[in-house]
């Protein structure tokens, strides 16, 4: 089952450590490898996609949670498999909500417990290290979680691009704000079906078309300006192969 890989594949990281600086294979897949960058999403984002799961993108905590509410992915009670969001970040105040992957539930009816593997954590043993540069199991309780959201485990993953035959390709030139042309509307269409594109100008990448794509680019896991609703190659590419309505 898809979940089991997923809970496999997260326990196989146990025991990964940062370099100092914190620097991961998690963060550099990701993209984002600036010193002290959270990675706990990263590791996340990393494991369901070799798991073949499909999710909204974590390595920025805020849009994962928020895309997940949207999905109605949101849970009460826990689960394994269950990505778990806290109320509490690891990087300092104002820092962005730590998440894990529940993996045992045991203790939820007798004490509020649980646990979950996490990235970018101590071990919490005594004696040991304080950095927060590694993957260990935590036991975490109710009062520390803002919720838990559920993967949709049989969604099957996103379509391999060397597979798309015979549909429409797609040029960057002809996809920017503010231009009308044939292929614009090919891109409403594919952002209809990721991210429920509405109330837009067809045929013209109008401002509901931009923030269609902006969506989209957070959903991936792009943030800050990378995330501004103008296509690039790769993010065009992988919309196309998620889809199979166009390529590159």
């Amino acid at each position: 089952m898809t979940v089991e890989r997923f809970l496999d594949l997260s326990k196989s990281y146990l025991g990964y450590r940062a370099t100092p600086g914190g620097k991961n294979e998690f963060s550099s897949r990701t993209g984002y490898t600036a010193t002290n960058v959270p990675w706990s999403g990263a590791f996340i984002d990393c494991v369901a996609h070799d798991a073949g799961v499909r999710i909204p993108a974590c390595v920025y905590s805020p849009n994962g949670l928020a895309e997940f509410i949207y999905q109605r992915r949101w849970r009460e009670r826990p689960r394994p498999g269950d990505i778990v969001f806290y109320s509490f970040s690891v990087d300092g105040s104002f820092g962005m909500p730590h998440v894990g992957i529940v993996v045992n539930t045991d203790g939820w009816k007798t004490d509020d417990s649980f646990a979950a593997i996490e990235a970018n954590i101590c071990s919490g043993l005594p004696r040991a290290s304080t950095a927060n540069d590694g993957i260990f199991i935590r036991t975490r309780w109710r009062y520390e979680v803002l919720g838990f959201c559920r993967p949709d485990f049989k969604q099957r993953p996103a379509k391999d691009a060397k597979m798309l035959t015979g549909t429409p390709q797609l040029q960057t030139s002809q996809l920017l704000p503010g231009k009308r042309h044939a292929s614009v509307e090919i891109l409403q269409r594919a952002l209809i079906v990721a991210v429920g594109l509405k109330d837009y100008e067809r045929g013209k990448f109008d401002a509901m078309t931009q923030r269609a794509f902006a969506r989209y680019q957070r959903l991936i896991g792009l943030v800050g300006n990378d995330a501004n609703g103008v296509p690039s190659p790769s993010t065009l590419a992988r919309l196309g192969a998620e889809t199979g309505i166009f390529k590159i």
